[in-house]
């Protein structure tokens, strides 16, 4: 059976999923339920996959403490410097054969998650099954969006919706 690639994301109701400096200080700002369904989640995926801006990201919030070190751990780059390092495994390839790859291999669910020019990749090449996006309750106006172009039009089927305190996540797969 195929794994599933879900993209489990934040993102404000205009649809940002950082302000223009990269921050998602509003995510921290916003009054939530317990841990917001990431337990729920985590438990199906053993594989994640993000960008290099992303995982640097969450490399420099954690410091020193990666959250992901028992998943099995990809960063798509272009930058060819990045080779080595104990929680990750740099994908140089764009052409994203390691993830239909990956689909074909045992395991749970395969997360995405982000930034955006890794999920738009992802939405091109008709790669993600589900997405799991929670709202907060915030217009920025400006900011890194959830996506990028679309080149595409996608209808989803919605599977469910949930309230966790000001947040709202929407449970989408592929009609």
């Amino acid at each position: 059976m195929k794994r599933k690639v879900i993209c489990f994301i934040a993102m404000s109701l205009d649809g940002y999923i950082a302000n223009q400096q990269g921050s998602f200080a509003f995510l921290e700002e916003t009054t939530g339920l317990g841990d917001n369904g990431y337990t729920e989640f985590i438990a199906n995926v053993d594989t994640v996959i993000m960008g290099n801006t992303t995982y640097q990201q969450v490399a420099e919030l954690t410091e020193g403490a990666y959250p992901y070190a028992g998943l099995e751990n990809y960063v798509l780059t272009r930058n060819q410097s990045n080779t080595k390092d104990q929680n990750v495994t740099f994908i140089h390839d764009q052409s994203l054969q390691f993830v239909k790859d990956l689909q074909q291999q045992p395991g749970k669910d395969i997360w995405l998650v982000g930034g955006n020019q890794v999920i738009e990749l992802f939405q091109q090449a008709d790669l993600v099954d589900e997405w799991i996006v929670t709202v907060a309750p915030w217009l920025l106006g400006k900011g890194i969006p959830l996506f990028g172009k679309m080149n595409q039009t996608e209808r989803l089927e919605l599977l469910s919706m949930k309230q966790y305190g000001e947040f709202v996540q929407l449970h989408y797969c592929k009609k």
